[in-house]
């Protein structure tokens, strides 16, 4: 939710920003009783003096239940610091606590380690945060995009789709990017897309890491014929990439007047065996 606003425009969860961050307003707000409500009403109605001269945007659109949902989150940042207790220095962690619906959410591991200190310095603490994403990626959940299009199918209107669903149009010689996609482990991209007869024209698909025409992990034919219509999966090995990469998605149209087909997300799957 925060991500589809512009909260990122202003805060950071550790890094100082043109706001405080996530983290600092958590740590202030931490033990405040009325603390969902405050920071609701901030967030809607605005305001300044708090954090310095910088004034804070209003976000009139938003819910109080939207609002709210920000808030906990925030305080969520502070409470996992105090409740949870301390871990071993190796181990493994298990990411089940999602609903099983939820395919857009992330966790957020927060690691703190204090030394014991010596004899001049007291003890030292380091801190890191990590986010780890699902292994699922809508597609419009872009960091770049050039020449194709974003698009919003209202629900009802299509046989079979009652939700309103985002995507991509990927036009003739268009692209679209993700930016610090770890690729470490993944064995298969599947690319989730859209086809019909009287809109698309097919082509190819060309996924590459670092830019448009950057090393090419491989491609896939989209075949659009008078039947074809509706979704469907196309799914491309990938060979041994590490680390975390750009990915782009490149679309290359076997007719230059028509989108190649509609992009509406990918999936990450493990290397088998």
């Amino acid at each position: 939710m925060m991500d589809k606003s512009d909260c990122n425009t202003c805060h950071q969860l550790d890094k100082p920003s043109v706001g405080p961050t996530y983290l600092d307003i958590s740590r202030r707000y931490a033990t405040r009783v009325d603390a969902v409500e405050y920071l609701s009403r901030r967030i809607i109605e605005g305001g300044g003096g708090v954090w310095g001269e910088t004034a804070m945007a209003a976000h009139p659109a938003l819910s109080e239940g939207a609002a709210a949902q920000m808030a906990k989150y925030i305080l969520s940042l502070t409470n996992a610091d105090r409740l949870a207790p301390s871990l071993p220095l190796k181990g493994t962690l298990h990411f089940d606590r999602h609903r099983p619906d939820e395919i857009n959410g992330t966790y957020l591991l927060a690691v703190t380690y204090t030394d014991k200190g010596g004899d001049r310095v007291g003890p030292l603490t380091a801190r890191e945060v990590l986010t780890f994403r699902q292994p699922f990626l809508p597609a419009v959940n872009f960091s770049a995009i050039q020449g194709a299009m974003k698009f919003k199918l209202q629900g009802g209107t299509m046989p079979g789709i009652e939700e309103d669903m985002e995507f991509v149009i990927g036009n003739n010689d268009s692209y679209v990017a993700y930016d610090n996609v770890d690729l470490t482990g993944v064995g298969e991209l599947v690319l989730g897309i859209g086809q019909a007869a009287n809109y698309f024209g097919g082509g190819t698909m060309e996924v590459r890491t670092g830019s448009p025409d950057g090393p090419l992990l491989g491609s896939l034919e989209v075949h659009q014929g008078l039947t074809d219509i509706g979704f469907s999966e196309l799914k491309l090995p990938i060979g041994a990439v590490t680390g975390r990469q750009q990915l782009v998605v490149r679309f290359l149209g076997k007719d230059a007047q028509k989108p190649v087909c509609a992009l509406v997300y990918l999936k990450f799957l493990p290397v088998s065996g």
